[in-house]
Formats: structure tokens, C-alpha cells, sequence
């Protein structure tokens, strides 16, 4: 069960899955300050009694009724079920019972779902992967990492200024960057707001404090990888953002 404490601690991790979900910040963020007010409104003893699976399925409902209802400016679309429970599954560390519950299925559906997300993501293309980091055995890592599920690292880059010209000469399809690179500890970050990157190059940042950039600040990263990092969340996440892009994922029916 969660207390209010708790509840708090779990803000960055709502902010970050619905952020993944829709491939952008605001509408994610908008949607965890609803859930706020709704808990913050509601008698004590029901918020207290919440487990962490209904205050994500809670959650969900608040991100798809804004992104249903959204205008244009707000831009964002959500991802599909069965992309919704791999990520419940391999980054929030759900059970399949668990993940069942927030996305209000019975856990044979969540099964038959999580097994049409790996079809899914397997027809996914190959793509182009600009790793900024500047730490050789951790870029190493990211290149496998990368490698191993189908997609080909086109240049690793040290700095800010190497960042921007390798991404205007390889033109990649996604950026993997550390948040702190050798020429400053927010490198990475303005490298990727000099080079532009928007919804057709996705940027995903690493950072040894991702909840600094979880706070809800405008400008924060859509995508957000924790140090030390679990291959299978790198994974996960790169899938999901070239899936959101669409660009370099070969195209299957959503189910919705």
C-alpha cells in the first residue's frame, strides 16, 4: 500500500512513463499534476490505501483522456496497448498480474499483448544511432546495447561540438546522449537543443540523476535512462521512441 510519501516518490516515475508514452513532456506532466490534485483532493485513508498498479492504471486514465482531448498545440498521441505493457513490464518492473491491473485487462489478454509487442518489435527497421558519450567503455556498452537489437551505431561522439557535426553528417535516426559530457555537465542536453532534435529524431539522455530532469520543468527530456543502466531498459526505450517516431519502424496495426 502507498502513503502519501510514497506517492510522492513516484511522481518522477509517472512523469517518465508519460512521457514515453506520447513522445513528449507536456502532456505527460499535465496529466501527473491532475493525479496530484485528484489524490490531494480525496479522503486520506483511500489515498493511503492505493498500490503503486492503481496509481499507474489512475494515471493512464487521466494521460488518455487529455490526449483524446487535446488540441492540436498539444500535439501528443499515446502509444498502444501492447507497447504500454511492455514498458509497465521491462522499465516499471510490473508483474503481469500488476500490469494487468493498470491497464484494466485480465492477465491472459496482458500475455497475449506483451507477445504481439515483441512480433511488433521485432519488424522494426533498422536505424541509424548517434551515441554522444564520453566515456569509451560506456560507449562500448551503448554500441552493443544497440547492436543487439538490429539497429547500427553511425558515430560515437565526445563533446557538444563533435555531437553536432556527426549528427549533421551521419544523419541519424536517433540520438542515445549522456546528459554530462567532457566540456560541461549539461553538454549533452544542449548539444541535442542546438541540433534541434524533434518527434522524427528522438533524443533519449542518461543520466546518473535522472530526477533532476523529472521535476516537471518545461524543457525537460521526453526520454530518460537512469545510470547505472539496465541493457533492457536501453532497449526498451530506444524501441519505443523509433515506434513514437515512426519513421524508421515498419508499420503494424495498433490495437488500441
Amino acid at each position: 500500500m502507498h502513503h502519501l510519501s510514497s506517492f510522492r516518490r513516484e511522481v518522477p516515475s509517472l512523469r517518465r512513463f508519460g512521457r514515453a508514452m506520447t513522445a513528449e513532456q507536456r502532456g505527460a506532466d499535465v496529466s501527473v499534476l491532475e493525479l496530484i490534485s485528484e489524490m490531494v483532493a480525496a479522503d486520506a485513508p483511500n489515498v493511503e490505501g492505493k498500490s503503486r498498479e492503481m496509481i499507474y492504471r489512475d494515471y493512464l486514465k487521466i494521460l488518455h483522456k487529455n490526449i483524446d482531448a487535446c488540441d492540436v498545440s498539444f500535439g501528443a498521441k499515446c502509444s498502444p496497448l501492447s507497447w504500454q505493457c511492455a514498458w509497465l513490464k521491462v522499465v516499471e518492473g510490473f508483474a503481469n498480474s500488476e500490469v494487468a491491473t493498470v491497464v484494466d485487462k485480465s492477465v491472459v489478454e496482458v500475455e497475449n499483448l506483451l507477445a504481439r509487442h515483441q512480433s511488433e518489435a521485432a519488424r522494426q527497421s533498422p536505424a541509424r544511432v548517434l551515441i554522444i558519450e564520453d566515456e569509451a567503455l560506456i560507449a562500448y556498452d551503448l554500441k552493443r546495447i544497440v547492436a543487439q537489437i538490429g539497429h547500427a551505431v553511425v558515430s560515437v561522439a565526445r563533446t557538444k561540438r563533435a555531437a553536432i557535426e556527426q549528427f549533421h553528417k551521419a544523419q541519424p535516426e536517433l540520438v542515445l546522449s549522456d546528459v554530462q559530457l567532457e566540456d560541461g555537465e549539461t553538454a549533452g542536453i544542449e548539444a541535442a537543443a542546438e541540433i534541434g532534435l524533434h518527434a522524427s529524431v528522438p533524443g533519449i539522455f542518461i543520466t546518473a540523476f535522472p530526477e533532476l530532469l523529472l521535476k516537471g520543468v518545461q524543457g525537460e527530456p521526453a526520454y530518460l535512462i537512469a545510470k547505472p543502466f539496465d541493457p533492457r531498459i536501453v532497449q526498451a526505450t530506444i524501441r519505443q521512441a523509433l515506434f513514437l517516431a515512426g519513421g524508421a519502424v515498419s508499420r503494424t496495426p495498433s490495437m488500441a
